[in-house]
């Protein structure tokens, strides 16, 4: 259940602080997630009540099937570490998905969500295209390649990359 304070600010303005309790850590120190939510001019109390309710109730709803759990402090890398944390991927996406924020994070990974916009996504594009900064490379096999799958038992792979040449 969602738990609501008034409060007014210096103006007099009212505004409602609505938390509700995420989970708790070993320690015992309480993980809450908190909004504020403003009435909207003109309400009456009974207005603001209904809304104020409803708003808590979505609030709720929302905490509680994982839609929000960031706030607008969250760096875009927070956000991509914890995505990767609880993502249900497949090896092979979850390796690729790695590859790609080794590269992404360094550039934009220190920006807030709610600051980051296209330009910045641009930026980090054309600067993939300068010399040096794209992480790519080309590769050669090496001639001990053979003799060094042949001696871990590979031979089932090696057929198989005969069929493919």
């Amino acid at each position: 259940m969602a738990n609501i304070s008034e409060r007014k600010n210096g103006k007099g303005d009212l505004s409602y602080l609505i938390r509700v309790f995420v989970s708790e850590n070993k320690s015992g120190q309480q993980k809450v997630k908190s909004m504020t939510w403003r009435p909207q001019p003109g309400m009456t109390s009974r207005q603001i009540q209904k809304a104020l309710n409803e708003e808590a109730v979505r609030f709720e709803y929302a905490i509680k099937n994982g839609t929000v759990c960031f706030d607008g402090n969250t760096t875009f890398e927070a956000y991509t570490t914890e995505y990767m944390k609880h993502a249900q991927l497949a090896q092979k996406t979850r390796d690729r998905y790695e590859d790609f924020l080794r590269r992404v994070n360094p550039t934009i990974g220190h920006i807030k969500l709610s600051k980051l916009q296209a330009h910045h996504l641009e930026d980090f594009y054309s600067n993939l295209a300068e010399d040096g900064i794209s992480l790519r490379g080309s590769y050669a096999v090496s001639t001990k390649l053979k003799g060094a799958m042949e001696y871990m038992g590979a031979r089932m792979l090696l057929n198989w990359l005969k069929w493919q040449v």
